[in-house]
């Protein structure tokens, strides 16, 4: 979620890009990494009466006894975007299914989730708005909501209604409320014609394309990480204790060790110019010993391209 601050008396006509400002201290970001991160996981949880969203879930999955895991994991809804579009039931049902079977394990549609989702993270923002910037009800609020392209005309509406049930809930209106719904690749765009370079290369008759190649959060992308947990926990089924603190389960030391590591680093920074065929990279896990049979070294798990 990011924010820019104008003088609705001198709104500039040619906006910098870095007037843009990013919502951060998201609750329990500070384990993770550093609380001033800008991204916040987009998957929440559903038990016991409680709901966590966020960096909640995996702070807390960390303490679950592994009794206990399979059973409370059953209670985590991830991707409910890509869950949203009627038109879309039938794509990447594969993909697809476990996100499914999580609302159905919870009670929940795909529209419940996401304004859950969302409730929790208006009321963070409008904590940070309140508190750094000043933020009242007397403030003109336009707000921009990006979304897929290939979202249908029923997705567009039921992502107005949610909004708007939102921003009435956590006193985001403001005085006056105009709401946006920006296809992303339109959004990208423009946020790429701001910049100076690009328009000095593009004139008014040049043709150039839009590679919408999502975020890795809510993208096709996360299929990849999805294939990477599968295929990890695989690997690992016949090991039972893993890392430095045996307080922690083996599933914590899986996501702090490997499906991090993974998502932010490997598969982000992955060039396939750079992977020769039998090479690859490693992710250390501590407790990991060797063997060449499952591609395994001393505290390594290697990943080949």
């Amino acid at each position: 979620m990011s924010y820019a601050i104008l003088d609705p008396d001198d709104v500039p006509t040619d906006f910098d890009p870095s007037a843009i400002k990013c919502i951060v201290n998201w609750p329990g970001a500070s384990q993770f990494s550093h609380s001033d991160i800008p991204f916040v996981p987009s998957e929440s949880w559903y038990g016991d009466g409680r709901f966590l969203w966020g960096y909640e879930v995996q702070n807390t999955l960390r303490k679950v006894s592994e009794g206990e895991r399979t059973q409370w994991m059953k209670g985590i809804v991830q991707l409910p975007k890509l869950l949203l579009d009627n038109d879309m039931e039938d794509l990447d049902e594969d993909q697809l299914a476990l996100p499914r079977e999580a609302l159905r394990n919870v009670g929940r549609t795909a529209t419940e989730a996401i304004r859950d989702y969302l409730m929790k993270a208006f009321k963070h923002a409008h904590r940070q708005l309140v508190g750094k910037k000043g933020f009242n009800d007397s403030w003109q609020v336009e707000l921009a909501l990006c979304v897929p392209s290939k979202w249908s005309t029923y997705a567009h509406l039921t992502m107005q209604e949610i909004i708007l049930e939102v921003v009435d809930s956590t006193e985001m209106r403001g005085r006056e409320f105009s709401l946006f719904i920006i296809d992303e690749p339109e959004a990208a765009v423009t946020l790429a014609l701001t910049d100076e370079h690009t328009r000095r290369i593009i004139k008014e008759v040049s043709t150039f394309i839009v590679c919408d190649a999502g975020g890795g959060k809510d993208c096709g992308s996360c299929y990849i990480n999805q294939a990477f947990i599968n295929d990890t926990r695989q690997r690992l089924a016949h090991i039972t204790e893993l890392g430095r603190n045996r307080t922690y389960g083996k599933e914590s030391v899986l996501h702090d060790d490997l499906f991090r590591p993974f998502e932010n680093d490997l598969k982000r920074n992955y060039n396939p110019v750079d992977w020769e065929e039998e090479t690859g990279r490693d992710l250390r896990v501590f407790g990991l010993e060797e063997d060449s049979t499952r591609n395994f070294g001393d505290g390594i798990m290697f990943i080949t391209k």
